[in-house]
């Protein structure tokens, strides 16, 4: 079975550099052994995304050091979301999907992996969405305020279940 990592860059990969220095990305010493153990594990058919704290201006420096120091992946992630600007949003995160969740009627979303559907199918009716790897059109994780919430915003509160007894309480929600 192949595996999916996701793997930080500085003080993994080579040289720990801090955002405030980011004009030395380019000169940051790659570590040889995270070099050869990370090219083994792609070359193995396993997923490599490297999941970094850098910002997105540096997106073209930090793309092409990976690319000159020969690393082999699949998927960069910029700019992790930070959880003071994820505190102001509720969801209810399971590993499965599920059909009724608290919350539900006041339009908080549902956030599930594992059903490894592809991006034409991410959602369930309602504010129901797959965030599984899989699942996003780039084979990447997705940024939660970036793209979740965009997406979820204007969808319809429903139910996946035909005689939800939450139904009327979801249709009178607003009102």
């Amino acid at each position: 079975m192949n595996r999916v990592f996701l793997i930080d860059i500085d003080g993994t990969i080579c040289d720990d550099i801090k955002n405030e220095e980011s004009h030395l990305y380019p000169t940051a010493k790659c570590y040889p052994d995270a070099l050869r153990i990370i090219n083994k594990w792609y070359d193995e058919g396993n997923v490599i995304t490297f999941f970094t704290a850098r910002e997105s201006k540096d997106r073209d420096v930090t793309e092409t050091w990976l690319r000159d120091n020969g690393f082999k992946y699949h998927g960069l992630v910029m700019e992790p979301v930070k959880k003071n600007e994820v505190k102001r949003h509720e969801f209810v995160c399971m590993h499965y999907p599920i059909q009724s969740w608290d919350g539900m009627n006041k339009g908080i979303p549902h956030l599930h992996g594992h059903v490894h559907l592809p991006n034409e199918r991410k959602f369930g009716n309602g504010k129901k969405m797959d965030v599984g790897f899989d699942g996003h059109p780039e084979f990447r994780p997705y940024n939660l305020l970036r793209e979740v919430l965009p997406l979820m915003k204007n969808r319809e509160q429903l139910s996946d279940m035909p005689n939800d007894h939450h139904l009327e309480r979801l249709l009178n929600a607003d009102k």
